[in-house]
């Protein structure tokens, strides 16, 4: 079989997208299309070299004092080794004993996805490597956003990982409400568009995206369960138990890293 170069391979790219009248791709597209998933992370994992992982996004990611609440929180876990981040971490650690792992939670209870936008400097302040995008949950309800501007605020987030910081990302996927408690009007189907909107910008940037949503109505037999696993029968904070879901779907997407 003939070998295409990556350089043939865009040329051929590029005179589709003339033939066809489409918009020629941003650079940032560029980077995302013309590399494979995680093969930084990989890369060093297997070379045994440091790696930090960069956990980016809402109340679900934040570990710490909650300034909103003033309180110690971990995401709804009972302590931060049990919050999802650092439970993926941990699995990463057991799989490459020979790089240090590095875990910087940068999660802010409130935030919607263009909030995240706004906090992308002290992201690339953290020199990540990986990082983990936990956003779209407060665009439902909290701070709303219609499905389109969540879907612009992820992709400037996914490109500047990708494009400027050079790292790698995975889209952490939406909880979501209790199916048969929902918290908010309409929350259920605004949980499906902004979700379905963060997902074809995930296909789009060629970005693996954690499936949180199945996983979660998967243990909680589609709701009838929701408080074995969240704070309460109404919340969509997971709690030990939701968090380990949650690092499992993570997991999942993150699968080419683990051996």
């Amino acid at each position: 079989m003939r070998k295409i170069t990556i350089c043939q391979g865009w040329m051929a790219f590029l005179m589709l997208v003339m033939a066809t009248g489409a918009t020629v791709a941003k650079e940032a597209d560029i980077v995302h299309l013309a590399r494979t998933p995680l093969s930084r992370s990989k890369a060093k994992l297997a070379a045994g070299k440091p790696l930090t992982v960069v956990c980016f996004g809402d109340s679900i990611t934040e570990i710490g004092t909650a300034a909103r609440w003033n309180i110690d929180w971990a995401g709804g876990a009972s302590k931060p080794e049990k919050n999802w981040g650092a439970v993926v971490v941990d699995g990463l650690r057991k799989a490459y004993p020979k790089s240090t792992i590095t875990l910087i939670s940068q999660g802010i209870g409130g935030e919607s996805s263009a909030e995240g936008v706004k906090r992308l400097e002290a992201l690339a302040a953290a020199k990540p490597d990986l990082v983990l995008v936990e956003f779209g949950s407060n665009d439902c309800g909290y701070h709303e956003l219609p499905p389109e501007k969540s879907a612009a605020a992820m992709t400037t987030i996914l490109q500047r990982i990708e494009g400027v910081l050079k790292a790698d990302a995975v889209v952490v996927g939406i909880g979501g409400d209790n199916p048969l408690k929902a918290s908010m009007k309409d929350a259920m189907k605004h949980r499906k568009e902004t979700e379905a909107a963060i997902i074809a910008v995930a296909k789009r940037l060629n970005v693996p995206y954690a499936d949180v949503r199945s996983a979660i109505l998967a243990a909680t037999e589609n709701g009838a369960k929701w408080s074995a696993f969240h704070t309460s029968e109404t919340d969509c904070h997971p709690n030990d138990a939701g968090h380990a879901v949650w690092a499992g779907a993570v997991k999942a997407a993150l699968k080419p890293l683990f051996k």
